[in-house]
């Protein structure tokens, strides 16, 4: 088995910053993909993605929340931003993992795999979003109006705020969010799935949504993120 395989699941009781961490050691670490061409030839490839990470084209760490945003927010929601989010967003600062094709080496244009919202004119895009907002924003009005009433938009406004997403494909985000009471959690939101997006809402909507850490969130973010890392540059590590 390859080195690079211990980097692709985050162990027990990993924190954000760990995660961090073995994505960076997962990059700096060369991955070998055995392959056959069915006529007898195979061999191994040898990928390292160090200088897509050195670069800035994969992973960008992109500026700290200035912590007077935060007191914003918490104005404008009626919310406290739970401590290790504000260590993150201000101390740490926001990032994105871009979509790259490793094989092709060229980055997609500015999709990510993951974004912690950095918008510098927060008065038209704040980095935290209630979460029809969030959705909103990349969808519009459309799902919100359609499939919620106003009293449902209302709740789900007032007790559940976006600070980043996973993009999944075309058309389906997973939403990282954090409630009024500090807990963390996801919603997957599809496009083309309105019936399935109502179903994933239940929980929120009736208050029973799985409580997550912001550390197991990012952790178990980090690892559907590699996957679709791997996945788009056509690296199966279940082949070698």
């Amino acid at each position: 088995m390859s080195e690079y395989h211990q980097y692709l699941k985050g162990p027990q009781g990993e924190t954000w910053q760990a995660a961090l961490v073995r994505f960076k050691q997962l990059c700096h670490t060369d991955i070998v993909q055995h392959w056959e061409d069915g006529t007898g030839n195979e061999g191994d490839e040898h990928i390292n993605l160090s200088r897509f990470y050195d670069d800035g084209t994969l992973f960008e760490l992109t500026r700290k929340e200035p912590i007077e945003n935060v007191a914003t927010y918490e104005k404008n929601y009626a919310i406290t931003i739970p401590p290790e989010l504000v260590a993150l967003m201000c101390d740490h600062g926001a990032f994105a993992i871009y979509m790259v094709s490793l094989r092709f080496e060229e980055r997609y244009g500015e999709r990510k795999f993951l974004d912690i919202y950095d918008e510098k004119d927060v008065a038209l895009f704040p980095n935290i979003k209630p979460l029809c907002k969030a959705i909103s924003f990349n969808v519009g009005d459309y799902f919100a109006d359609d499939m919620l009433t106003a009293q449902q938009q209302e709740y789900l406004s007032s007790q559940y705020f976006c600070f980043g997403y996973i993009g999944l494909a075309d058309g389906e985000m997973q939403y990282l969010y954090f409630d009024k009471n500090h807990h963390f959690g996801s919603f997957e939101f599809i496009s083309e799935d309105y019936p399935g997006n109502m179903e994933r809402l239940a929980p929120l909507l009736a208050g029973t949504a799985t409580a997550q850490t912001l550390d197991s969130l990012m952790s178990a973010s980090m690892d559907k993120v590699i996957s679709l890392m791997l996945e788009y540059s056509e690296i199966y590590p279940e082949n070698d």
